[in-house]
């Protein structure tokens, strides 16, 4: 402890020398077995270690300008819910595995959810270790978080999905079949431009997402990896629902 001083700091004993260093150190520490704390600290550098909730903010202010408003949002929340609340007032430097092990073994939630708590989580910690604000990332040694089988995902089958296509609305009828028998995303879906959808030959090139930007307002963005632009191949009866859907959206100018 140090008299006057409400947060942990560490102490530069101002040497290049090992032997004086130690030196220095077994004075400081019989100086605490003598009065419980530290009288003089004008001789040492005081260095204040920073709280892992202001690595926090710094991080965020930076990763906001590099990611899509909605994955900011989904990295705020769970900050916010999970590990602010824990970690928020603590040396970022005084962290270890041990803690972030605890931590994770006190989520009552799914394992999927504990991997996008930990997301934004281990994205810091690697922030501050490349910044050099702590010595080394404790995150290296914490085991991943894996899959129970039970939380497997699992397709529903053709007698779960008929009831839901037939109590639907007609007019979201198509749009239901397209995502549940193509593979086709619910972005690259709402995208979708009739252009892009050949009747024809029963082909939808997936071009664009349709996501929320900044503001919340929704525009259209280019896939994030080569292989997500593709030509999907469709079952005759999706081109069937396709075609009652063309019939009541198409304007006749391509969109």
């Amino acid at each position: 402890k140090v008299r006057g001083i409400p947060k942990p700091y560490k102490f530069s004993l101002g040497t290049k020398s090992v032997v004086e260093a130690r030196r220095k150190r077994d004075d400081l520490l019989k100086e605490i077995d003598i009065h419980w704390q530290i009288l003089k600290t004008d001789t040492l550098q005081i260095e204040e270690s920073m709280l892992f909730g202001e690595v926090a903010k710094r991080w965020s202010e930076i990763v906001r300008t590099k990611v899509e408003e909605t994955t900011f949002e989904n990295y705020r929340k769970v900050m916010n819910a999970h590990v602010l609340p824990r970690f928020g007032n603590t040396p970022i430097d005084s962290m270890t595995s041990l803690d972030i092990e605890t931590f994770i073994s006190k989520l009552e939630c799914k394992s999927k959810t504990k991997q996008n708590i930990l997301t934004p989580f281990r994205l810091i910690m690697k922030f501050a270790k490349k910044h050099e604000i702590i010595p080394s990332n404790p995150f290296i040694d914490v085991d991943p978080i894996k899959k129970t089988k039970n939380e497997q995902k699992r397709p529903l089958s053709l007698e779960e999905i008929r009831p839901f296509i037939d109590a639907l609305n007609p007019y979201w009828r198509p749009l239901f079949i397209l995502l549940f028998f193509s593979g086709v995303r619910i972005a690259e879906a709402s995208a979708l431009k009739w252009k892009r959808v050949d009747l024809k030959n029963g082909v939808v090139k997936i071009r664009r997402n349709l996501v929320r930007g900044k503001g919340g307002k929704l525009i259209y963005k280019a896939p994030k990896t080569e292989s997500s632009i593709r030509d999907v191949k469709l079952p005759e009866f999706v081109i069937e629902a396709l075609r009652e859907q063309r019939k009541r959206t198409w304007k006749g100018d391509g969109d």
